[in-house]
């Protein structure tokens, strides 16, 4: 390999681990503002009287946060690979 291409390829394994990591911490953070939901919803699901109006839960932004969740972690694994084959 020519000096251009090592550096190039270097670039893109740096890239590529940077993007691994800021997924990695928006992921954290997205499930450390889920967490706060979990107890809420429990009790919500086992109480006969779940009416909507009872809870000052989001049930739209739990979902819409859950949605972006999973696309993260495929985005992560995207990112995963790449970083395997950047190596």
């Amino acid at each position: 390999m020519t000096e251009k291409q090592l550096t190039l390829t270097g670039l893109i394994a740096e890239t590529a681990s940077l993007n691994y990591q800021l997924l990695q911490l928006q992921i954290d953070q997205l499930e450390n503002e889920l967490i706060v939901c979990i107890d809420p919803l429990k009790a919500m699901l086992e109480t006969a009287e779940n009416r909507a109006g009872s809870t000052q839960l989001n049930l739209h932004s739990i979902k819409h946060k859950l949605t972006r969740l999973q696309l993260l972690r495929f985005e992560l694994n995207q990112a995963n690979q790449l970083c395997q084959i950047a190596a």
